[in-house]
């Protein structure tokens, strides 16, 4: 036992202490010195509750009455130093904000992995709703449909991961706002409050407008998204000082680097029926192999800030040309190209 701690000391939580008749239960906690981890010591506390059920006595498992039930107490680690010791990266996004546009088939289960891993702040942009049809790669189930996406899915994180705050914004890129600040304001106010800006829209003009912004404010993008058949993707990360999206549309024509497989199978893109236009038709899973690379991307960008250099794409590679293959990636520098005026 601890020299210096109190080994038993009773609480009562009733209105009368335990010796006293009517009293309905109690916890004692014992405190002892204990190898909290390898080599080294401290206190640990064992709770022990007593308690009499609502009809005076219980069976054991002997059949025996017994006045008083006894049982301890299982009690858990949630403490800073808890949550963050199993994974040293967490500590890192635990010091960042972070910006994510698009909370799809992609955005939506990467929010979720940033907040398991202890993002300080999200900030979550998008203006549509989950239908039934959506949650087979959405992030969430059932209990979604008809919401919005930044609703519901800022509710589950609140709920699950409370040390993540959430800012959900609901915002129609492109759409008509009678009034008030416009697309590019609300973009450039969002993006000045992050420290790393994530682009999961899967929307050529949307790509080009987020690295505008963030290009003017010195901020890095990392941008995701799958091809039309799902056969592949990129991860790109855009650095302000680098090539920027357009850069890299015109290093695809003049063959510097190739697209990711599958890129111009517009054949795979297929039609629900009572759907208002076409869809792609890849499973979650493969998506999953997107998100993932776009969360160890941010992580890397926040541990150690000399491992990207410049612009890079990520491609991922599902598919050989004639069967699927394990994901396979390949990294491209993208350099400014000359003909375009970004960086004028």
């Amino acid at each position: 036992m601890h020299p210096d701690a109190e080994v038993w000391k009773e609480i009562c939580f009733g209105d009368k202490p335990v010796s006293e008749e009517g009293a309905r239960f109690s916890v004692s906690l014992t405190v002892q010195n204990s190898e909290l981890q390898h080599g080294q010591f401290g206190d640990s506390w064992i709770a022990c509750l007593r308690y009499k059920p609502d009809n005076g006595t219980y069976r054991d498992l002997s059949g025996n009455k017994r006045p008083w039930h006894k049982v301890v107490v299982p009690t858990y680690r949630a403490g800073e130093t808890d949550l963050g010791f199993r994974v040293p990266a967490v500590k890192h996004l635990r010091e960042t904000k972070i910006a994510v546009f698009g909370m799809g088939a992609l955005g939506s289960p990467l929010c979720i992995e940033l907040a398991r891993n202890r993002c300080q702040n999200l900030t979550i942009v998008d203006n549509d709703i989950i239908e039934p049809g959506n949650t087979v790669r959405w992030a969430l189930g059932a209990s979604s449909w008809g919401k919005t996406k930044v609703a519901v899915l800022a509710q589950y994180i609140n709920a699950e991961y409370p040390e993540t705050g959430v800012t959900p914004v609901e915002l129609h890129i492109g759409g008509y706002i009678s009034k008030g600040p416009g697309d590019f304001d609300i973009i450039e106010a969002i993006v000045k409050k992050a420290d790393v800006v994530i682009d999961a829209m899967a929307s050529t003009g949307v790509t080009r407008s987020i690295a505008d912004a963030c290009r003017r404010q010195k901020k890095m993008l990392i941008s995701l998204a799958g091809t039309v058949s799902l056969e592949g993707g990129t991860v790109t990360l855009y650095d302000p000082n680098s090539g920027c999206p357009a850069c890299r549309d015109l290093h695809y024509d003049a063959k510097l680097f190739e697209r990711a497989s599958g890129s111009e199978d517009v054949m795979a893109l297929k039609q629900p029926v009572g759907c208002a236009e076409l869809t792609f038709n890849g499973a979650s899973f493969d998506l999953q192999e997107l998100t993932l690379e776009a969360v160890r991307m941010t992580v890397d960008l926040r541990t150690d800030h000399g491992a990207h250099e410049g612009s890079v794409v990520h491609t991922l590679s599902l598919h050989d040309g004639t069967k699927r293959q394990p994901p396979a990636w390949r990294i491209d520098k993208i350099p400014i190209a000359k003909e375009c005026g970004c960086q004028r």
